[in-house]
């Protein structure tokens, strides 16, 4: 009995030493520093949004993306909000109608980073007949209409699904059905007069008139 527990105690406290032997302190990088990837970015009024990334870089001298982890921050969000990295213009640029420069930030343990980012404002709202209606038309049929905007910068977009934020469609007059989508306005027209309107913050804005009469007068002779 004696030397098989001496045996045993011999056993385990070689396992505990080879156990001992292997055992490896785990290495922690340490974050350096932390990087918005796009520098000297800008962003149109009616962009629907942009969107900055952040990266931090260890001492090891890898990195990794931290824009979902990390916080935002902008120094003027009634020109610019953000939120994981998605940046929404909120105004038409300065309060003088040029272009507003907006300080982002991103802060991830303790540090952080920042860029300027250019909101460039918008000047013209243009509609485009795309059924050369000559401001004439039909019951019974769709109606579509969009938008061509010009900026600051005299660079003209079309207003879509990509570029279509701060934008309002208003129909006035007999429209039987209204959709909005991406931009772009269909209308059914009742009989009568309508005016179209696009317009974005309140003083930019153009109208179209329409003159609809009814399918059935059309055929007649």
């Amino acid at each position: 009995m004696k030397k098989t527990a001496i045996s045993l105690l011999l056993t385990f406290a070689a396992l505990l030493g080879g156990c001992g032997d292997t055992t490896e302190t785990p290495l922690v990088k340490e974050v350096e520093d932390i990087q918005i990837s796009e520098t000297n970015a800008s962003l149109y009024a009616t962009t629907n949004k942009l969107e900055l990334h952040a990266k931090v870089n260890y001492d090891d001298g890898s990195s990794e993306d931290v824009t979902q982890a990390c916080g935002w921050e902008s120094d003027d969000y009634t020109k610019l909000s953000i939120s994981y990295g998605k940046i929404i213009p909120k105004a038409n640029g300065d309060d003088n109608g040029s272009s507003a420069f907006v300080l982002i930030s991103a802060h991830y343990k303790g540090l952080s980073d920042s860029t300027t980012v250019e909101l460039v404002p918008l000047k013209q709202l243009t509609i485009v007949d795309t059924n050369d209606t000559n401001h004439s038309g039909y019951t019974d049929t769709v109606y579509t209409f969009s938008a061509i905007a010009t900026y600051e910068d005299n660079k003209t977009l079309p207003i879509d699904e990509n570029n279509s934020e701060n934008i309002k469609w208003v129909v006035d007059g007999n429209a039987i059905s209204v959709v909005v989508e991406d931009g772009v306005l269909k209308v059914v027209f009742g009989t009568g007069e309508s005016n179209i309107t696009v317009s974005a913050f309140g003083d930019i804005n153009q109208t179209f008139t329409i003159d609809i009469t009814d399918a059935d007068t059309s055929n007649s002779n």
